[in-house]
């Protein structure tokens, strides 16, 4: 626990936005490469989830 601490404060807000920004990127480009509708609330809660999991990991 303390190690995802000491991550989150390594990573400023404006880092962990950027991040989560791009991830979303990325996964409505695979929903476009995939002729699927675009839905970027839902992309960006992923690409959160998904960044804030990597964060609390590291």
């Amino acid at each position: 626990m303390e190690r995802s601490g000491a991550a989150r404060e390594m990573i400023s807000p404006q880092e962990r936005y950027a991040m989560i920004s791009e991830k979303a990127y990325y996964l409505g480009e695979e929903r476009r490469k995939n002729q699927q509708p675009a839905d970027p609330a839902s992309d960006w809660l992923v690409a959160e989830a998904e960044i804030d999991r990597r964060i609390s990991d590291f």
